[in-house]
């Protein structure tokens, strides 16, 4: 019998596939979550419940998952609110995006941590390079430089005349976005077009956009992350709405919820479920330093019909086919 026995146990070994993650830690799993929430603002995107939908997908029981949640307005606070998450031990800290993981990269050095999104990991320092990200972090990453310009470019196929391309970012804010202003504005000259660059700090900032869209002679309106845009954001769907200005966003619902005329993006929600899995993969015993970042690269095309028509643009027959959604 003992032969038996431990012949059952040698042929199991061989099943397992060599280099299988272990699954060291004992339930429950105490996850941290840390987000801003001017950038993941939480009416509209339902993170922990995204996360514990994501992980119980996975095979993680429901009362096994713990989150310790976090919410801060404003970068200043990530810090302070980052240590409070490691005093509670977790096995993991996730994070909304790149922004949220470089404010708090002092403060965690050993928990590991996933970010949710990124536009360029390697560039702004989270990670040593895509493939092995050599330190304790790793997640999602979203190639915002090529979609400002792609984004640029669908604007200019709905709009053939288009020549004045208004943009709203925040300088003061952090590096990222001006860093993606930057490249826009090489993609502007390729295509022939001026970019002008409304800085909006406030919500008089706001106001201010239907009188300065008619001084200024914009005829498209390209949308970038900016905290005070996603604050007051009824207030800018209002202002845009007034111009009639034809608009793309960077975030897909924005145009089934008649915020913008159009999108194109990768689907933030596909790519927090491709972080969720790498959250597994470590609650499983993997390093981050080993788990490559992972692209997010099916983007998607979205067109309000009915917001085109209000704006008097008539939405080439070669751009429909491409969208992946239209609604009306």
């Amino acid at each position: 019998m003992r032969r038996i026995g431990f012949a059952v146990v040698l042929a199991v070994m061989c099943l397992v596939p060599r280099g299988a993650e272990a699954q060291p830690h004992a339930a429950p799993w105490k996850i941290g979550v840390l987000w801003e929430v001017r950038e993941a603002n939480p009416r509209v995107v339902h993170l922990v419940d995204w996360l514990r939908e994501d992980l119980k997908a996975q095979g993680f029981n429901d009362r096994d998952l713990h989150f310790d949640v976090r919410q801060v307005e404003g970068l200043s606070g990530l810090p302070d609110a980052a240590k409070e998450l490691i005093r509670v031990q977790p096995h993991l800290i996730w994070t909304s995006t790149a922004n949220v993981a470089i404010a708090v990269s002092t403060e965690i050095r050993n928990v590991p941590v996933v970010f949710g999104v990124s536009s360029d990991p390697v560039r702004f320092g989270l990670v040593k390079g895509w493939a092995k990200p050599g330190g304790n972090m790793t997640g999602v990453a979203i190639n915002e430089v090529l979609l400002n310009g792609k984004r640029l470019e669908i604007l200019k196929e709905f709009i053939p005349g288009l020549r004045r391309v208004m943009v709203m970012p925040d300088p003061e804010y952090d590096s990222t976005p001006m860093l993606r202003l930057s490249d826009l504005r090489g993609a502007a000259g390729r295509l022939g077009l001026t970019l002008v660059e409304h800085s909006v700090q406030t919500k008089t900032d706001i106001e201010q956009l239907p009188g300065i869209i008619r001084k200024e002679r914009v005829d498209g309106i390209l949308h970038i992350a900016n905290k005070t845009v996603n604050q007051h954001l009824a207030e800018t769907i209002k202002a845009v709405h007034l111009t009639r200005v034809p608009d793309i966003n960077y975030y897909l619902p924005a145009v089934e919820n008649r915020w913008s005329m159009s999108a194109y993006a990768a689907s933030h929600r596909e790519a927090f479920r491709m972080s969720a899995r790498l959250v597994g993969r470590i609650l499983r015993g993997a390093k981050p330093e080993d788990l490559p970042v992972e692209s997010a690269d099916v983007y998607e095309l979205h067109i309000h019909l009915g917001i085109a028509k209000e704006r008097g643009v008539q939405i080439p027959q070669t751009m429909l086919m491409r969208a992946n959604k239209t609604f009306e």
